[in-house]
This record gives structure tokens, C-alpha cells and sequence, in this order.
């Protein structure tokens, strides 16, 4: 039980996170001419916030993998230690 209550934490960080990101990266295609930025300016914001989007895909994508791994050591009985 205790491994699921990490995991879900975990999960809700790493989409609360990727989710920053995406809001922000609309945000600056949608009111790119607020900002009074060149479409050039625009476009390195943009670059940057889709590396870091890809980052945060690549951290959740790690975490399903371990995630596996966390809930078949919490179904495995342990032994008890000297």
C-alpha cells in the first residue's frame, strides 16, 4: 500500500509538471503578439519550452517502467530480518 501512495504522488508531480509546460507553450502561441515579441524570439521560446516538454515525457516514461517495479516488490512477501 505504501509503494501506491508513492507512485500516485509521483505520477501527479510528473503531470503537474508536463502540464506547466503545455500550458506555457500555448500561452505563447496563442498570445505570441501580446507579448511583443519577433516571431523569431517566439520561435527559440518555443523550441525551449518543446525540449523541455520532452524531458518531462521522458521522466514519466521512466517512472511507468519503475512503476512496475515498485508494485511487484510491494507483492512479494519479504523476510523477516535478524
Amino acid at each position: 500500500m505504501y509503494n501506491n501512495e508513492i507512485i500516485s504522488l509521483v505520477q501527479e508531480m510528473l503531470d503537474a509538471n508536463a502540464n506547466k509546460v503545455k500550458q506555457e507553450l500555448i500561452d505563447l502561441m496563442k498570445y505570441q503578439p501580446a507579448y511583443g515579441m519577433t516571431v523569431r524570439e517566439c520561435s527559440q521560446k518555443i523550441v525551449d519550452c518543446l525540449e523541455r516538454l520532452a524531458v518531462q515525457e521522458d521522466k514519466i516514461t521512466a517512472f511507468n517502467k519503475m512503476r512496475d517495479r515498485l508494485l511487484n516488490v510491494e507483492q512479494t512477501s519479504h523476510l523477516a530480518r535478524d
